[in-house]
């Protein structure tokens, strides 16, 4: 069944929190009159990833830490099986060529496989010591209030999905390869 739901937003940050990320904004559960939603932080300079490639046709100073981001959020992506993938209005990048990512309604679906295991070709150590040290309950306790507890079950699934397959890419190609600092 497809949700797209203000809550996935507040997950998706508690879940960057826990990994030390920083990619995606801060956002909170608020009400607003009779309207509850969430609000985030809105990243200021920014501009979205469209308009860095389709209008001012830039490109970043340092393509090997440029990448290397990217390969942070690709493997976020997946973690959080986000079904709108593709769509590069949700990267917001800065004068400084950081990269975020902004809205995860769409994401936090129950499958328990990844959704594009060829897009993740290279990992962060950092990244891949944080999804190893996650505490299962602590995952649980954080994510309660926004997500069910088959989203959790598939989201913990594909945590470990990403683990093995970092480890297949080390043996199939070498760490210089298959990992970065």
């Amino acid at each position: 069944q497809f949700t797209d739901s203000f809550e996935y937003e507040i997950a998706a940050y508690e879940l960057d929190k826990m990994l030390d990320l920083g990619i995606v904004p801060p956002a909170v559960r608020r009400r607003i009159n009779s309207e509850v939603g969430s609000l985030s932080l809105w990243v200021e300079n920014s501009i979205t990833e469209w308009e860095r490639i389709k209008v001012r046709k830039t490109h970043p100073p340092d393509i090997c830490t440029w990448n290397n981001q990217m390969y942070t959020i690709r493997l976020f992506l997946q973690l959080i099986y986000d079904t709108d993938y593709t769509n590069i209005n949700n990267l917001l990048v800065t004068p400084d060529w950081k990269i975020y990512k902004i809205d995860s309604s769409r994401a936090f679906r129950n499958h328990h496989a990844l959704r594009r295991e060829d897009s993740l070709d290279r990992f962060s150590r950092k990244v891949l010591a944080s999804l190893e040290a996650l505490d299962k309950e602590r995952v649980e306790h954080t994510l309660k209030p926004w997500l069910t507890r088959r989203q959790i079950e598939a989201l913990w699934a594909r945590r470990d999905l990403i683990l093995e397959l970092a480890q297949r890419r080390v043996a199939e190609v070498g760490e210089d390869a298959a990992l970065f600092d």
